[in-house]
């Protein structure tokens, strides 16, 4: 005596017994004892509730993967951005070297000496103008006047020298 049973039956509890020990299943051409029934159901829950369990973790371990990864990342733009910041650095360098080298030695150096001579001389000659126009005595003058009255202190010192011998 076999019966069909739909898949319905097998939402019912572990605990639930049919009349009948065999059960045919739609659309299968074998018969399957309920005992052999009760342990795929048993498995499948044992299953369900395997993956209930893992599927709970996910958020966990998708959290812990997405950290890493974002550690990772991070540590890959930092190790890139100081590559190009020394790349930088060292054009830089290169370019800064290239430009004092140019100026240095370039014919813009050249102007550059040769205004800084023309305007020194153009200063010069400023002032001197402007001193001869004041009555002011210039340094060659006043180291002359100094000779002057060294020769004259020296005299004076000989005179008294004579007077009290």
């Amino acid at each position: 005596m076999t019966r069909r049973i739909s898949f319905d039956a097998l939402r019912l509890q572990r605990s639930t017994r049919f009349p009948l020990g065999k059960v045919e299943l739609p659309g299968r051409s074998s018969v399957i004892t309920i005992d052999a029934l009760e342990t795929r159901l048993h498995r499948l829950r044992l299953t369900a509730e395997r993956l209930d369990r893992e599927l709970r973790t996910v958020p966990r371990r998708a959290r812990e993967r997405g950290d890493a990864l974002a550690r990772e990342v991070q540590g890959q733009a930092e190790t890139r951005l100081r590559e190009a910041r020394e790349r930088a650095e060292s054009l830089r360098d290169r370019v800064v070297a290239g430009v004092e080298s140019t100026l240095e030695t370039g014919p813009v150096a050249t102007r550059v000496e040769s205004l800084r001579k023309q305007v020194g001389d153009r200063i010069d000659a400023g002032v001197e103008r402007a001193v001869a126009a004041l009555p002011v005595a210039s340094r060659q003058e006043v180291a002359r006047l100094q000779r002057k009255l060294d020769r004259m202190q020296r005299k004076l010192r000989a005179m008294e020298k004579a007077q009290s011998a």
